[in-house]
């Protein structure tokens, strides 16, 4: 059973990218069902024809099934609940990769560490000795080059360039566009903005804007 946590744009999103593998033959088969928190107003409608079911509900049914959960949601803090809620509401469940058919990477063994749960969007690039954490996402259409390292539950938003050497700790999330040069590192739980250009690196958390990313007051 292959199930989606989230059913906002990201999730729909990871639909289309699941649906894109297994018409590939590269997954056994498509979305089962997208699960929401039970109070959002979609409980009860449906994806591209796949339900969203409430969390609540699905918990209790599906304690003992053996299941793939993809947690598609853009926040690192829900990512981290709900993997924690997963790990103790279910017995018997994996968190598998997802990497687009599109995915540019070096193939060679050992070049590129892709931890459990993470998703890469299509159109990105992965160029060689790359890490990338555990329920890390790489949105649509993002460049990392040479020796980076993307933390686990980091979050990259559509468009953004990452650098040769750059290091993001655990829980970063990036806007759009953003860019890092060469060898910086960001701290855990840091917030870059949305077009922001990172230069140095950021040894406190917070929220960075700007071109150069300074810390928002």
């Amino acid at each position: 059973m292959n199930v989606i946590f989230g059913a906002g744009g990201f999730a729909r999103e990871v639909g289309w990218l699941m649906d894109d593998l297994a018409r590939q033959g590269e997954m056994a088969s498509q979305v089962d069902a997208f699960v929401a928190s039970d109070d959002a107003p979609s409980i009860g409608q449906n994806i591209h024809g796949t339900p969203i079911v409430a969390e609540s509900d699905f918990f209790a049914r599906h304690y003992r099934t053996r299941l793939n959960a993809y947690l598609a949601v853009g926040s690192p803090q829900l990512k981290e609940r709900l993997h924690e809620k997963c790990l103790t509401a279910l017995a018997a469940v994996n968190f598998p990769a997802l990497v687009h058919p599109s995915v540019q990477h070096d193939h060679r063994s050992g070049a590129i560490d892709i931890g459990a749960g993470a998703i890469i969007c299509a159109g990105t690039t992965l160029t060689t000795d790359v890490k990338i954490g555990d329920f890390a996402h790489v949105n649509l259409n993002c460049t990392i080059g040479h020796d980076a390292m993307i933390g686990a539950f980091c979050t990259l938003s559509p468009g953004v360039h990452v650098s040769g050497g750059v290091a993001l700790g655990r829980g970063c999330f990036v806007g759009s566009g953003a860019v890092f040069l060469e060898n910086v590192h960001v701290h855990d739980a840091t917030i870059i903005g949305a077009g922001a250009t990172v230069t140095r690196t950021l040894d406190q958390s917070g929220t960075y804007v700007g071109i150069p990313a300074r810390l928002r007051s």
